[in-house]
């Protein structure tokens, strides 16, 4: 039996909810990841075991934070015609709020 990688189901999450293409949603999870400073299999990790799975020890919430917004701001960021796209600009990622300390 084939095991899927984390990232693999942080892919199709995206493919399914919101009809992205697997190399979109790869691309966007790229994106997330150099925004954030972190890598994909990170990103990919807090995406399926945090906010999907609602896994009660959370491992990074001001990251968690930050993908549950540009979740939200996801479709609005698509072009109609366009499968192309990226987290906002305007999303920082406050040391202290990683930190867990606001």
């Amino acid at each position: 039996m084939k095991q899927v990688t984390r990232t693999e189901e942080a892919k199709r999450l995206l493919s399914e909810c919101f009809g992205l293409s697997t190399a979109t949603a790869e691309r966007v999870l790229r994106t997330w990841a150099l925004r954030a400073n972190t890598s994909l299999a990170h990103i990919a990790d807090v995406l399926v075991r945090q906010i999907w799975h609602g896994d009660e020890i959370p491992q990074d919430r001001a990251l968690a934070r930050t993908i549950e917004r540009y979740l939200r701001d996801l479709p609005n960021v698509l072009a109609p015609s366009d499968d192309t796209t990226v987290a906002p600009a305007n999303t920082s990622f406050p040391q202290a709020d990683r930190l867990g300390t606001s």
